[in-house]
């Protein structure tokens, strides 16, 4: 009998499902449990694969976007003040949120034209509306840089400046991203929803790191923490622009390490979109890494390129 019953508990155990394999669909010849559909481990997102693909996509977005970013604003400021605009007015924050829309724009579209020489499936009709989408919220982050430090500079620390500037520019991001969903949606943009709200909030909170790390570029606010950034007379203009994309670049890339290392998978911003299983719509690299071309460039309403 208890030979008997040890076959029994063994045949038992041989037949439960694994749940990780009937989340995937592989549930040994049984139909999937759908309240499994989705399931996670835990810390899931920490494999090797993932944070590969996470962090080649978050270099990707720090070369193409966020460095050009900063050493647009920087450069439109050099030309603004040579033009006799006062620093700090209305007109010279105009100007250098313009050269950090700029940026943006001619960074991203540049990088994917390149890239499309190696990748032959990139769309650049998709990534010029993606490219006018995000140069749209650096110009209300890039134009509110300057009155911030400006305002918050003589009454802070250091790290009170960092933290005032960057969470007053993330927010503007955001709010840029938000309405900009609304502005470009005649032309196949997703309108904003619950379902891309975390995502864009992710996306501006390092975007916001690195207009925090900018502050460090500043001459009349010489950041200790970070030194070596600072523009200072000696500097040709090539040097300054340098320094001011590198510290953009710096701040967004420390930023979005704490991000790939903390939030789950399919919740970061440059992950896939978990409803429909395509990518997102702020880096089609990443996107195409995840999907089939058919399945990454299909079309939305009218024919427009589908962006979760």
């Amino acid at each position: 009998l208890a030979t008997i019953e040890d076959r029994k508990h063994e045949t038992d155990q041989g037949s439960r499902p694994d749940p990780r394999a009937e989340a995937n669909g592989f549930d040994g010849g049984r139909e999937a449990d759908p309240r499994l559909a989705g399931m996670q481990l835990p810390l899931e997102h920490l494999a090797p694969c993932h944070l590969a693909r996470r962090f080649a996509a978050t270099f990707e977005v720090a070369v193409s976007k966020i460095f050009p970013a900063g050493a647009g604003w920087q450069l439109f400021g050099i030309l603004a003040t040579a033009a006799g605009l006062p620093c700090g007015g209305p007109a010279f924050n105009v100007a250098v949120g313009l050269g950090d829309a700029l940026g943006v724009f001619l960074g991203h579209c540049g990088y994917q034209a390149l890239k499309r020489t190696c990748v032959p499936d990139v769309e650049l009709e998709h990534e010029v509306l993606l490219a006018m989408w995000l140069a749209s919220a650096a110009m209300c982050s890039g134009t509110a840089w300057q009155y911030v430090v400006d305002t918050v500079g003589p009454a802070s620390s250091d790290m009170g400046l960092f933290a005032w500037t960057g969470s007053v520019c993330g927010l503007c991001f955001f709010t840029g991203l938000r309405f900009g969903r609304h502005f470009f949606r005649c032309l196949g943009m997703p309108a904003a929803s619950y379902d891309n709200l975390n995502r864009d909030r992710l996306l501006a909170l390092a975007v916001g790191a690195g207009a925090a790390l900018f502050v460090a570029t500043d001459p009349s606010h010489p950041a200790r923490l970070a030194p070596w950034l600072g523009v200072v007379d000696s500097d040709s203009h090539a040097v300054a622009v340098a320094k001011a994309g590198a510290s953009t670049f710096i701040g967004f890339l420390l930023m979005q390490t704490v991000l790939n290392l903390c939030v789950p998978l399919g919740e970061n911003w440059l992950d896939d979109a978990p409803s429909d299983g395509k990518g997102d719509c702020y880096d089609a690299s990443y996107r195409s890494s995840q999907s089939s071309a058919s399945d990454t460039h299909a079309a939305g309403e009218g024919g427009a390129p589908q962006m979760v």
